[in-house]
């Protein structure tokens, strides 16, 4: 019953636009609008004032002041962490306290087997190079050892309606993907995301380590679109990476979709014990049932058996063998 006493005490959240979530036991919650996101990215705000079109993308996709981002994590490090970094000087404490020591120790690490005194004369571009290929497992180190960023789900919540042109952009590209099968659905995925790849891989001559293995291992499990339940369109899917050199073996899965002509977005990401990663999505996902009939239903399958094996319709035992079938 391990599942179900997961559950039992989970909290659920009003998220806005008239959705709520169910944040797992054990799980914590931030939010930020985007009124604060520019407060504490002020360049970001210049930078939208100084380009119309940035401007024009946000007011079609309905991002205004109110849109918000929300995200919930299974434990509290990596909250911590973003609330001290939308705080007032949160962005060089940061800096200071956990990214800077960390990158001068793999720095002096680096400098006991190789002469950094005479790469020290090169030129400022080499030098920045070399020294972004000397710090690219702290990142690593940091967002996994220090941070403790495993498993999180992040929502975004559009606060204006989405453009007519937009809209009917979506309805258009819905329309064509319905004329093809689940496979060649797949097997059009497939292609656009090998054609990015080698789009990036060409403008990227000299790419991190670590993000080019991402891209290069990761593959698509799952994809679809459609209408839910409330006649919106969306699109869900599912995809893998793994990168053996950072042991790093990710899973992830999203759905984009509408709500009242308001966009909406969910992405839950997992690095390590990633099996039930589909589950604990439907399962915070739940109350808005906007995975109904798209998702496997896990949780809603278990909640019947459950409820079968409470009013005596099932034996322990046959309740016990229906629900392993349902988790494997």
């Amino acid at each position: 019953m391990g599942l179900f006493s997961t559950w039992a005490n989970a909290k659920t959240k009003d998220i806005g636009n008239g959705l709520t979530i169910d944040i797992p036991k054990k799980y914590k919650y931030f939010e930020i609008n985007f009124k604060k996101f520019m407060s504490t990215f002020p360049a970001i705000k210049n930078m939208l004032n100084e380009d119309q079109s940035a401007k024009d993308i946000l007011e079609d996709l309905g991002i205004g002041l109110k849109a918000k981002l929300v995200v919930i994590a299974d434990n509290q490090k990596p909250i911590a962490k973003l609330k001290q970094l939308f705080s007032s000087g949160g962005l060089e404490k940061i800096m200071k306290k956990d990214i800077e020591p960390l990158t001068d120790k793999y720095i002096v690490k680096f400098c006991e087997t190789n002469d950094c005194e005479k790469l020290s004369k090169l030129p400022q571009e080499e030098q920045d190079a070399i020294v972004a290929k000397i710090i690219e497992p702290a990142w690593i180190d940091l967002a996994k050892n220090k941070w403790k960023i495993n498993r999180y789900a992040m929502f975004f919540i559009g606060d204006k309606t989405l453009s007519d042109e937009l809209i009917e952009e979506l309805e258009t590209e819905y329309e064509s993907y319905q004329e093809d099968s689940e496979e060649e659905k797949m097997e059009t995925i497939k292609e656009l995301i090998e054609e990015w790849k080698e789009e990036w891989n060409e403008e990227n001559e000299n790419p991190d380590i670590t993000t080019k293995a991402v891209l290069d291992s990761m593959d698509v499990k799952k994809f679809k679109v459609g209408h839910n339940y409330n006649n919106d369109p969306y699109a869900y899917g599912s995809f893998i990476w793994n990168v053996p050199d950072f042991a790093d073996d990710g899973k992830a899965e999203f759905i984009v979709t509408t709500i009242n002509k308001k966009i909406f977005a969910a992405l839950i990401t997992c690095y390590r014990n990633c099996s039930n990663t589909n589950k604990i999505f439907t399962a915070i996902l739940e109350p808005t049932n906007l995975l109904k009939g798209i998702s496997n239903d896990i949780i809603q399958q278990l909640k019947d058996l459950d409820k079968m094996y409470k009013s005596g319709i099932l034996t322990k035992e046959e309740f016990e063998k229906a629900k392993k079938k349902v988790l494997n």
